[in-house]
């Protein structure tokens, strides 16, 4: 008796890693090398960037964050449920045009995890490294989705016209700008904060396509840092749902039949990839 419990002490320590690991691995914790940390007047905003699709955009964005190219900047153009589009469209600069990125070719061994299909814009509707994305199974592509909170480089008609200038999705999702726009990040903190940046008013978003011309009415970034770059102290701890682990899935067959008593119609077993976006937590607050 006395050996069994003593093989059972000595293996505690192992059976509550092992458990500790396996509830961890129901969360994926974000790299602060991937994160940009941007103060704006209305608070703190965390966006997670992406590199699945646009690399180059990434590359490029994080760029000119480490050049504090955004400090002090705007959202000069922001139209109520619709986009807030922040930057510096008002100074020429040397910042390079960036070749589209719209979409990328299905890889051969592709971490596109399928949530709906059909979808209403896509063959597929899903997630790649938990950003929502479309898959188009003639074509043979992917692509992240315009869903609340996604961040994209704005650009002129020509699809290879973009260089700086960003917008994030800020009411209902615009997915008629799939696979016609760059999306490469979504906000994972400070949503809150972005939903206050100052709109433009009607008569600006009928006249001038939403530009805020007074300046004194524009939300500012007061800066922007990757992640990186801070102290330890002014990180934060971020972890997002693992999409493909048990809780997420099982999450998502939930939404799919509506069983609570709640619901007098269960719904059409269809989902939403924008509702049900993977949720992030915050261990160091």
């Amino acid at each position: 008796m006395k050996i069994f419990w003593l093989v059972l002490v000595l293996s505690m320590p192992m059976i509550q890693a092992a458990a500790a690991q396996a509830k961890q691995s129901d969360w994926t914790s974000l790299p602060q090398s991937e994160l940009v940390y941007m103060q704006l007047d209305t608070g703190l905003v965390v966006i997670h960037l992406s590199q699945s699709v646009a690399p180059k955009h990434v590359a490029q964005f994080s760029s000119l964050v480490k050049s504090r190219f955004y400090d002090n900047s705007s959202f000069y153009r922001v139209i109520d449920g619709f986009v807030a589009q922040a930057g510096k469209a008002e100074e020429k600069s040397d910042v390079p045009t960036l070749p589209p990125e719209f979409t990328r070719t299905i890889p051969t061994k592709s971490d596109f995890i399928s949530v709906q299909s059909p979808a209403f814009f896509a063959d597929e509707a899903g997630f790649i490294n938990a950003f929502a994305a479309g898959k188009d199974n003639e074509t043979k592509e992917e692509w992240l989705i315009h869903c609340p909170g996604a961040l994209a480089m704005a650009r002129g008609t020509a699809p290879n016209s973009a260089t700086s200038d960003f917008y994030i999705v800020i009411g209902q999702a615009p997915r008629h700008l799939d696979r016609n726009m760059s999306i490469f990040g979504r906000v994972v903190y400070g949503m809150e904060h972005v939903q206050k940046i100052k709109r433009a008013s009607l008569t600006s978003v009928v006249s001038q396509g939403g530009v805020i011309s007074d300046k004194a009415k524009q939300t500012k970034i007061k800066w922007a840092k990757l992640g990186d770059e801070l102290p330890n102290t002014q990180q934060l701890t971020l972890a997002v749902q693992n999409v493909a682990a048990t809780p997420f899935q099982q999450r998502l067959q939930d939404a799919k039949s509506l069983k609570h008593e709640f619901y007098v119609y269960p719904g059409s077993s269809n989902i939403d990839v924008c509702y049900y976006q993977p949720k992030i937590k915050v261990d160091n607050i």
